[in-house]
């Protein structure tokens, strides 16, 4: 055998044993407790534009926008709420103020265990969402709770859940969970005493 030949061989050898090397590191580095991607997605924390995060079922998680729990209202925001509440009310309106849930507070079961790392908390992010709610009522502001009956209710029959699993936006079954829970707080109103329901 040449010695060029030789020099090819060994080459070739080494190369496959840094690639091989390189399969056996990159698979020691996954998470242990996280489930492979449904979708075959790597390192979407890191390179994508958007960073996101991947679930249980395919569900995908914003880290920014779903994961964060800086959702808690301050005493002037509260306030101002209630004050527009007011203003709005002297002319005959009423004020119904709907905060709207992340993803990650609606479908906590589905977020990934590496999530914590982000900061978030499941138990932090309802009870934030939820002290939102009972200090606007307090208030005088018609404030409606959606992520409870979201949490709930998160899947339907058809298996479809109240938030597209590779989107942020709600689903069908979502919006409907959410404009059920708006129209009963809608009918606890005193106005509404007065209203005469019609059908479209």
């Amino acid at each position: 055998m040449t010695r060029v030949r030789k020099t090819r061989i060994l080459a070739g050898t080494a190369l496959a044993a840094v690639i091989v090397a390189s399969g056996h590191h990159a698979r020691a580095e996954m998470p242990e407790g996280d489930a492979a991607s449904s979708y075959g997605c790597r390192s979407l924390e890191e390179i994508a534009e958007l960073q996101m995060i991947e679930g249980q079922d395919g569900m995908f998680f914003r880290i920014l926008a779903d994961l964060r729990l800086q959702h808690a209202f301050t005493d002037q925001t509260v306030d101002h709420l209630a004050a527009m509440a007011k203003a709005l009310e002297k002319n005959g309106t009423t004020l119904i103020y709907v905060p709207l849930p992340t993803k990650s507070q609606v479908l906590p079961e589905l977020v990934p265990e590496r999530a914590s790392l982000y900061g978030f908390d499941a138990g932090i992010a309802t009870e934030i969402y939820n002290d939102v709610i009972r200090r606007l009522n307090d208030k005088g502001v018609a404030a409606v709770d959606i992520a409870t009956p979201m949490r709930k209710n998160n899947r339907n029959g058809f298996g479809e859940y109240s938030f597209f699993q590779a989107d942020f936006h709600w689903t069908a079954h979502g919006a409907d969970v959410a404009a059920k829970a708006i129209g009963d707080r809608l009918k606890a109103l005193p106005a509404y005493a007065d209203v005469t329901p019609v059908r479209f």
